[in-house]
């Protein structure tokens, strides 16, 4: 009989071994499935943020397409205005030949200022347009900057907890593991002993 209880305190034993070591199984699985389910969300607010970017870069082409669009129709809203006014002055030219010596002079002098003074604000406009186009292009390549930077900080940062995690999970296993095999060397030697 008491070989029979220590038989049966043996099997007793290996049933609680074998359900310590299922349980640390689950446990592992456990962790596992929360580290994909959480490399699942990241990888989801990652593509989220790449479409927002492409949306804010698809919205700048926007605008520099319709600043182009507009200041092309400016130039030709011009070109046409000089037409005309060069019209009228040619047909009033012709009207007025005879009071023309004098009159003309004094128009070819003040269509010449009127043309410097275009070029001069055309040059301005076409300078500030390079400023402004300049600034914006800094502004969106301080911006995708901060946005790298930020992107690869949570990247490390989810590196780093993952790792931690990882040795946080064998450091159990281990230990568990470690706490089994004493209770296996106990018994064994509880066995010997009571078998001499």
């Amino acid at each position: 009989r008491a070989r029979q209880d220590i038989v049966k305190q043996m099997e007793q034993n290996a049933e609680q071994r074998a359900l310590r070591a299922e349980e640390l199984y689950q446990e592992g699985q456990r962790q596992l499935q929360r580290l994909q389910e959480m490399k699942r969300e990241d990888r989801k607010a990652w593509e989220q943020k790449q479409e927002q970017q492409r949306q804010i870069n698809a919205d700048i082409q926007r605008f520099n397409e319709e600043s182009q669009r507009l200041k092309a129709q400016e130039r030709e809203r011009e070109r046409l205005e000089e037409e005309r006014v060069l019209e009228q002055q040619r047909q009033k030219a012709e009207r007025e030949a005879a009071w023309q010596a004098e009159q003309e002079q004094l128009r070819l002098q003040k269509e010449k200022e009127l043309a410097r003074l275009r070029a001069v604000q055309q040059r301005a406009q076409d300078w500030q347009a390079e400023r402004d186009a300049l600034r914006a292009k800094r502004n969106q390549e301080v911006a995708a900057r901060q946005w790298r930077r930020r992107e690869l900080q949570q990247a490390r940062k989810k590196a780093e907890l993952e790792q931690r995690l990882r040795q946080q999970r064998l450091q159990q296993v281990a230990q568990k593991e470690q706490d089994l095999a004493m209770q296996v060397q106990q018994d064994r030697q509880e066995f010997q002993r009571v078998l001499r």
